[in-house]
């Protein structure tokens, strides 16, 4: 396991904003899906169980989104050979983020002999398709390039799903000659700091790939009535 200094070279500097090459501001892949509005109800149910066991939701979504945060930082920090600022943590946050931070080497152990990691924050810009986005980790496993993201959840939803599939199609875009070939959701527990790392079988990228175009369509036509 290593990164690949070609590719990390490549990486271009992590901003939320992206522009295309005339200097046109473009949106980002979670802006155009945040239409999508899958997933709603669930998180309403989600909120009526939390109040009904006498839980704050929001605190409880703001405690599990540090645990993710953190364990996000400890991971991208072993890739980089970093040290992780963790003075801000509290026990709690420390303890799960180190879990899920445990369970990913863990994963990574088991594919070493043919993992390879390139880049962290991978930025992409699609010109043809005018959107932009950064995948968090540009990685090899088998000798197939891969995109991944991490999410903090409960599971892998369809707009994780679409999220990575509209970096893949970006970077394609940018670089054919290197082309994406697995997705990945590597999905970071919310509560007990699990770690589960999700390939996107070929009939999911495509669908997600198709669902993310109708949505960056459906985009352009939002404040018009």
């Amino acid at each position: 396991m290593r990164w690949n200094d070609h590719i990390k070279s490549k990486n271009l500097a992590v901003h939320t904003r992206y522009f295309n090459q005339g200097g046109k501001r473009l949106p980002g892949v979670t802006t155009i899906i945040s239409g999508l509005g899958w997933g709603t109800e669930r998180l309403m149910k989600w909120a009526a169980a939390q109040a009904h066991n006498g839980q704050d939701p929001e605190k409880v979504r703001d405690e599990a989104a540090a645990i993710g945060t953190a364990a996000h930082m400890l991971i991208e920090c072993w890739l980089r050979g970093e040290t992780p600022a963790l003075d801000n943590l509290t026990h709690n946050q420390l303890h799960f983020a180190q879990q899920a931070y445990t369970n990913f080497l863990e994963w990574a152990e088991t594919e070493k002999s043919s993992l390879r990691f390139h880049s962290c924050e991978q930025r992409v810009i699609s010109e043809t398709y005018q959107y932009g986005g950064t995948a968090d980790l540009l990685l090899e496993i088998d000798g197939r390039f891969c995109l991944a993201d991490f999410k903090t959840s409960a599971g892998v939803y369809e707009s994780h799903k679409i999220q990575v599939a509209a970096y893949a199609l970006a970077w394609n875009e940018m670089y054919p000659d290197l082309p994406i070939e697995q997705v990945w959701v590597f999905r970071l527990g919310r509560e007990r700091g699990e770690f589960q790392a999700y390939c996107l079988p070929q009939h999911e990228w495509q669908h997600a790939q198709s669902l993310f175009l109708l949505l960056r369509q459906v985009y352009n036509y939002q404040g018009l009535l």
